[in-house]
C-alpha cells in the first residue's frame, strides 16, 4: 500500500539497511524491484541498502520431527505458518534461503520457534549457515 511506498521511499533515502518480515522470495524480489527505483529517483546505489528478511525459524532432522504442528510464536497454523517461515529439515531450509538470496537479500534475522530448546540453533549453525559462507 501507500504506507509502504512511502517506507521504501525513505529507505532509499536515508537507510542503511531494510528488513523485511518473510514473504515468499518472489515477493521479495519485487519490492526489492520497487526499492531498486526509489534509490534510481535520489541517485543512490541500491547496493548501499542491505537487504534482509526476518522471520521464525523452525528446524529438525528429518521431516516427521517437523510434524504439523505449528510453534509460531503468533499461533499461526502450521499450514500457512510453514511455508512462509524458515520451517523444515535443513536441507529445505537451504533451499529457502537460497532462493531469497536469489532474490538479492543478503542477510537473516531469524527467530527460534523453538526457544528455549536449542535444536534449531545447533542445526542452523552446523547444517545450515556452512551452505552459505
Amino acid at each position: 500500500g501507500s504506507g509502504e511506498k512511502r517506507t521504501l521511499r525513505i529507505a532509499a533515502r536515508y537507510a542503511d539497511g531494510w528488513n523485511v518480515p518473510f514473504v515468499a522470495p518472489e515477493t521479495f524480489a519485487s519490492k526489492r524491484a520497487v526499492l531498486h527505483t526509489h534509490c534510481a529517483a535520489v541517485g543512490r546505489d541500491p547496493a548501499t541498502v542491505t537487504r534482509t528478511v526476518s522471520g521464525e525459524i523452525f528446524l529438525r532432522e528429518t521431516e516427521a520431527e517437523v510434524g504439523t504442528e505449528s510453534r509460531s510464536f503468533w499461533g499461526e497454523p502450521f499450514e500457512t505458518w510453514a511455508p512462509g517461515n524458515l520451517v523444515g529439515t535443513p536441507e529445505q531450509v537451504c533451499e529457502k534461503l537460497q532462493a531469497y538470496v536469489d532474490a538479492g537479500c543478503r542477510g537473516f534475522v531469524p527467530w527460534c520457534a523453538d526457544y528455549p530448546d536449542t535444536e534449531t540453533m545447533e542445526l542452523l549453525a552446523t547444517k545450515v549457515m556452512p551452505e552459505f559462507r
